[in-house]
């Protein structure tokens, strides 16, 4: 029996599955990172005395954002505050002259740090980008899952699940051997 083919969309998938199990960590840190350097400025634009006016004030006299958006060394820069525990994005009082057409500029300590941020989160994507390229010509290269399983053996956690001959694939092979009766096909 032929090996099945890979479809553009089974490509997509495990160049997704691929680049999530191996950058998800880095990604992760970045997005806490993130979220600290964000607070960072935000504290450091409002005093304490300020956030706590915030809180006071009846509702909407001024706006809520869940990012600040700063100037960093003439970059326009917006860092998202995060989440909550319950996965909703972490909303902060603004003042009525913030936002994206008026930066906020940190001191240099948290522009430093805002700016090294900025440029992990590039190398990141830059690299995030090179093993994407690499992958998908790798991927277009063959159009099989034998042929793939022979270039690319290391691989196989990533493509396992769509390839229907594997013991992995999530399509037991008595479902199969059902639907191919159904069908009438040997």
């Amino acid at each position: 029996m032929a090996s099945p083919r890979i479809t553009n969309t089974m490509r997509d998938g495990i160049v997704k599955n691929t680049l999530e199990h191996t950058f998800k960590k880095e990604q992760d840190a970045l997005l806490k990172a993130e979220g600290k350097l964000a607070r960072l400025a935000y504290n450091e634009m409002y005093d304490a005395t300020t956030r706590k006016a915030f809180i006071t004030l009846p509702s909407g006299i001024f706006g809520k954002s869940s990012d600040v958006c700063l100037n960093i060394r003439g970059m326009s820069v917006t860092l998202s505050f995060g989440k909550e525990p319950d996965g909703s994005r972490t909303e902060l009082c603004v003042g009525e002259n913030h936002g994206y057409r008026n930066r906020l500029t940190p001191s240099v300590p948290v522009s430093d740090q805002c700016y090294d941020y900025i440029m992990q989160n590039e190398d990141l994507k830059k690299r995030m980008r090179e093993a994407e390229v690499q992958l998908r010509a790798m991927l277009e290269s063959v159009q099989s899952f034998k042929k793939l399983r022979a270039v690319w053996p290391q691989g196989e956690k990533f493509y396992d699940m769509y390839d229907v001959d594997s013991e992995k694939s999530g399509v037991p092979s008595v479902v199969v051997t059902q639907l191919n009766k159904i069908l009438n096909l040997k």
